[in-house]
């Protein structure tokens, strides 16, 4: 038994004469079979090179036509193209293809519009059934394997997983974590890959959908922002070159300087979206306004923290004139969803007079931050991105009435919400101080972003010289 197989680009009106001339030849030869390989043009030379490969053939045209002995195996041979598959159908079977040109122009054209349509639906097949991809850099530390206890948990969107979870472990020495993963993940992880680099993972463009980055050390808080650069600069500069084609991607940042780590991926090209998002931080002012309560408001009643500059709680503001409390039993009462201000209802002087020096020496630990994360992470599985209520931005982008803060940086952390996958900034509603304290951080940010290009030996200098100024 002779099979032909026809390969070629589905806009090529040479495979189309091909596929016409085999069919015909099949219609009288019970023996003959025929396979049919077609593809985009832009996929022609990944095709053609992969049946050279196997074959040995040496070929770059469409179409390519040659011939397997289906029943002894062993290498083809190569027929060649239109014209020699022509001679060799008169050759052996005496059958000659009479079409005109025209309608061989319109049956490609068919033909091509058909392969589209069953190349997109198979697209869609497969990006519904293949697992949410998700990166995690710096895969070896202690912060890493926080986040990954949460992402297997039973509770974590067993419903919106539907076709798991497929991480890939980017660190040094991340091969136990990827086999306590696997021997713990029951059935909702489909995939676990382990590389020092990313490139050492061969992932698709369109595949990666987020990204979680951790600092690669922290140090004890000592060093400050110069000791930070040291050791983190070329790990982040790193990750950005190795995700600048990810432009899909997601990007999910745990650091104590979010807005920095921003800059750095945005000066190296990457194009994706970088989110620093302040869950944590507020989980923890929540937790801290209901301890000074003693048990009279719980954590989910506290509302509307604003948080600006960083998502860090070193380099954040937050107001406490902002934040409201829910449905608390008060003096004031109103309909359900009534809210109070909290300054009436806590109104210890020393609270509240300590309240931004508290949050500005707050140390969240590893529990804190992970859980942060995945909170941001499930808001956008969810499509809920309303939820988000500040984050790392873009300046450049927000309205006409943050100018006054003079926010000259290129991130600047502010309240807002996603709508339709783009962030909306929320209404600024700052008082006087508010506004002064805010230009504060605005300046020290922008001294960050100054100090990731200097050189290291003049960045001491330069932090003494604006230290000296404050």
């Amino acid at each position: 038994m002779v099979r032909i197989v026809v390969s070629g680009k589905n806009n090529c009106h040479g495979f189309t004469k091909c596929e016409l001339l085999a069919e015909l030849v099949r219609a009288d030869n019970p023996n003959f079979t025929v396979e049919k390989k077609s593809c985009s043009p832009e996929s022609w030379s990944q095709l053609v090179n992969s049946v050279c490969k196997k074959n040995r053939f040496t070929w770059a045209e469409s179409p390519l036509v040659y011939r397997e002995l289906a029943d002894t195996g062993g290498r083809a041979d190569l027929i060649g193209n239109y014209s020699d598959f022509a001679e060799y159908a008169n050759l052996y079977y005496g059958k000659n293809l009479k079409m005109s040109s025209e309608m061989i122009k319109k049956i490609t054209q068919e033909n091509q519009v058909s392969a589209e349509e069953s190349e997109k639906r198979e697209r869609q097949r497969v990006n519904e059934e293949r697992p949410l991809r998700i990166a995690i850099f710096n895969a070896d530390s202690k912060f890493a394997y926080q986040f990954c206890n949460f992402l297997i948990a039973e509770n974590f969107h067993q419903e919106k997983l539907k076709n798991g979870l497929g991480i890939t472990l980017i660190g040094e020495t991340c091969e136990g974590l990827a086999l306590e993963l696997f021997d713990t993940a029951d059935g909702k992880l489909k995939m676990v890959h382990c590389g020092r680099i990313l490139d050492d993972v061969k992932i698709k463009e369109d595949e990666l959908e987020f990204a979680v980055i951790f600092d690669k050390e922290e140090g004890d808080g000592t060093d400050g922002i110069l000791g930070w650069l040291g050791k983190n600069k070329d790990h982040y500069v790193n990750i950005a070159n190795s995700l600048k084609n990810h432009s899909r991607c997601k990007v999910l940042l745990s650091s104590v300087y979010p807005t920095v780590v921003a800059a750095i991926l945005d000066s190296e090209g990457f194009k994706g979206t970088i989110i620093a998002s302040a869950s944590d931080l507020q989980n923890s002012i929540r937790a801290m306004i209901a301890r000074e309560s003693e048990g009279k408001i719980s954590t989910n009643q506290v509302k509307n923290i604003k948080v600006f500059g960083s998502t860090s709680a070193s380099e954040a503001y937050v107001g406490v004139n902002s934040i409201q409390l829910d449905d608390i039993d008060s003096s004031i009462n109103g309909p359900s969803g009534f809210r109070r201000v909290l300054r009436p209802i806590i109104y210890k002087k020393q609270f509240l007079e300590n309240f931004e020096s508290a949050i500005a020496s707050k140390k969240l630990g590893i529990l804190a931050r992970t859980k942060g994360l995945v909170e941001t992470l499930k808001v956008f599985i969810d499509n809920d991105e309303e939820k988000i209520l500040s984050l790392v931005q873009p300046t450049p982008d927000l309205p006409d009435e943050y100018a006054e803060l003079d926010l000259s940086m290129r991130f600047f952390a502010v309240p807002g919400s996603f709508k339709q996958g783009k962030f909306e900034v929320s209404k600024m509603e700052l008082q006087k101080e508010d506004k002064e304290k805010i230009r504060k951080i605005s300046a020290k940010l922008m001294l960050f972003e100054t100090l990731i290009d200097t050189p290291t030996e003049e960045r001491l200098d330069i932090l003494n010289e604006f230290y000296s100024k404050c």
